[in-house]
């Protein structure tokens, strides 16, 4: 193999890693985003129905990683009686009790 081939090579071998790097680097960006916006969403949503005593829940669902967990707790916003109910549901998931204010 000459010098020039064997640089080419390298030189599509990087190429190629660097664009899986950014794929990965994409999607990383966008799961983070949706987390972000999911949770966002359910403190908007616990904030509408209950007043302002939701705030006191923040930290608890900002903690939360799991989109799929995130999608059930937003159901549960829309749909749960009381703020209690909404809380003994994030902690099913071993969320940190949160005192509301």
């Amino acid at each position: 193999m000459s010098a020039g081939v064997f640089k080419d090579t390298i030189g599509e071998w990087l190429t190629a890693a660097e664009a899986r790097g950014e794929a990965r680097g994409e999607a990383r960006g966008e799961a983070i985003g949706e987390l972000k916006k999911t949770r966002k969403l359910i403190l908007k949503i616990l904030t509408m129905r209950f007043g302002a005593t939701a705030s006191g829940l923040e930290v608890a669902v900002n903690q939360l990683d799991s989109i799929d967990f995130l999608d059930h707790l937003c159901d549960v916003a829309l749909h749960c009686e009381s703020l209690d109910q909404f809380q003994s549901q994030l902690e099913s998931n071993g969320a940190p009790k949160e005192r509301r204010r």
